[in-house]
């Protein structure tokens, strides 16, 4: 399997791909940072743009640390979506959050996007803020957006414009309940529901708008009392969940978990059963995606390997070494690029070994049953012929 690998100056912590509205154009974005200034190494958000030949080329960097400041936290999470008709990028920047708008640099090569910062604020308020961090960030349809971090608390903000062209955050709700921190949060398709992973072993479905839980998964059940719940994903048709908890041994437990609402009415009385539990690998893994389309999900492990499994049956297709060390960060190429056959199934990766890698998922595996295929249709023609030429030889044709 052909897998493109770019070099990066710093380690990279979350990864995802933006498209602009105007020009179409395609890029994958990539929080990085060392967060030490003795170390040399600025902490910054990565652009990066496809080549032609395969794999991505670091196209521009966004530097996040203030001038003459010697606080510079690790920029270690992003979100993207759109406020009053503008694309805004939120990047998690140790316990505070910033937010830019973006807009396409049609005047320059060089620089393809240009980023206007227009608010700051502090989002995760762990009592030892060296240690404070922005894990989760989600801005939903209406532009509300969701963070949630190290305080294990999940916190639904409201971003909008004064009358002197200003921006304001107004903090609207808490989801709080964890007792350690929010590894992962998904969002419901309808909006209404929002999961969230924490490493104290549950994962809390809430309602959106109200706050209050409608269903807790505990992931410490029997022997595995230590467990913690790393991630979780909403299907794209809103008909299962998947969470992933570490096995307390080797590998990780991914688990999809079906649902029923005794009362359809209200968002109060759901509950959660598993109906398919699969360990993937034997090392430790931080994190998995699913597709858009819930055809895939990814799995990336301590030792650099991604595991490629079917969604619908949990069944791997592959594994690959993409990286040296620990994988940081999945990214499948969101549904929208499905009219580029090339782009709509590829997968990219960061790691701790500062690299990007990328590589495209369905095309090398319709490769692989290709050979298969043709190798079986041989398999069949030689039988023929032999049972052909058995016929003839005893004079029955």
């Amino acid at each position: 399997m052909k897998v493109f690998q770019k070099r990066l100056a710093s380690v990279p912590y979350d990864i995802k791909w933006y498209v602009t509205h105007d020009t179409g154009e395609v890029f994958v974005l990539l929080a990085s940072g060392s967060g030490n200034v003795k170390a040399g190494l600025a902490n910054g958000i990565f652009i990066c743009r496809e080549q032609d030949k395969g794999g991505f080329d670091i196209v521009d960097v966004l530097q996040t640390d203030r001038n003459g400041s010697d606080d510079r936290p690790i920029c270690n999470s992003l979100g993207f979506g759109i406020i009053t008709d503008h694309n805004i990028l939120c990047c998690g920047l140790g316990s505070n959050v910033r937010i830019y708008t973006i807009k396409s640099n049609t005047s320059s090569s060089k620089s393809p996007l240009l980023f206007d910062e227009i608010i700051e604020f502090q989002a995760d308020f762990f009592e030892d803020k060296r240690d404070s961090s922005v894990k989760c960030i989600h801005v939903l349809l209406d532009g509300r957006i969701l963070t949630a971090g190290e305080d294990g608390i999940c916190r639904l903000w409201e971003l909008h414009k004064t009358e002197d062209e200003k921006y304001n955050i107004n903090l609207l709700m808490e989801f709080t309940g964890h007792t350690a921190p929010i590894m992962d949060i998904s969002v419901h398709i309808e909006q209404e529901l929002l999961c969230t992973a924490s490493s104290d072993g549950y994962c809390t479905i809430w309602a959106v708008n109200t706050g209050q839980v409608v269903c807790t998964i505990n992931h410490r059940i029997g022997s595995n009392t230590k467990a913690q719940c790393l991630g979780c994903s909403f299907s794209s048709d809103s008909e299962y969940l998947i969470t992933m908890q570490s096995s307390g041994g080797n590998g990780v437990i991914l688990i999809k978990w079906g649902f029923q609402n005794k009362n359809p009415d209200e968002l109060d009385n759901i509950e959660a059963s598993a109906i398919m539990t699969k360990v993937v690998g034997k090392k430790p893994a931080r994190r998995f995606v699913l597709d858009d389309l819930g055809n895939y999900i990814a799995v990336g492990d301590s030792e650099g390997f991604v595991h490629m499994l079917r969604a619908s049956d949990f069944k791997v297709l592959s594994v690959t070494r993409c990286h040296d060390f620990a994988i940081t960060g999945l990214t499948f190429a969101p549904s929208v690029l499905a009219t580029n056959p090339d782009m709509n199934t590829m997968l990219c990766s960061c790691s701790m070994d500062s690299t990007l890698s990328s590589f495209n998922v369905v095309n090398e595996m319709s490769t692989i049953a290709t050979i298969i295929y043709t190798i079986l249709a041989i398999v069949i023609l030689f039988m023929a012929i032999y049972m052909s030429y058995s016929l003839i030889s005893r004079g029955k044709i």
